[in-house]
């Protein structure tokens, strides 16, 4: 299930806090200027997970992938069709660092 949305810069800040919880078994953790990824699998539950965050000035978008199997690693066809879409999003000219 791939989630998106758009808000303030609060928005940001809540998933990152949310993606570094105590419920949340992480496989990967990157931070870029204006943008954050997070993978893993959450704690109680076990599905995996892909979380990138966009921020410009005020405004943000948060992208959520929830995959419906547990364990901290996605597959590698689910790895490809994240890792494009995630790459190709471009907020306000915030981009992950993969683009380039």
């Amino acid at each position: 299930m791939i989630t998106e949305r758009v808000g303030t810069a609060q928005l940001y800040r809540d998933l990152k806090e949310d993606a570094d919880g105590p419920f949340i078994d992480l496989a990967l953790a990157r931070n870029f200027d204006n943008s954050f990824v997070r993978s893993g699998h959450y704690g109680t539950a076990g599905d995996a997970f892909y979380w990138a965050g966009f921020l410009q000035g005020n405004h943000s978008y948060v992208l959520r992938v929830e995959y419906n199997h547990p364990g901290k690693d996605i597959r590698p066809d689910e790895n490809e069709i994240t890792k494009a879409f995630a790459c190709s999003t471009d907020f306000s000219g915030v981009r992950l660092p993969c683009f380039d």
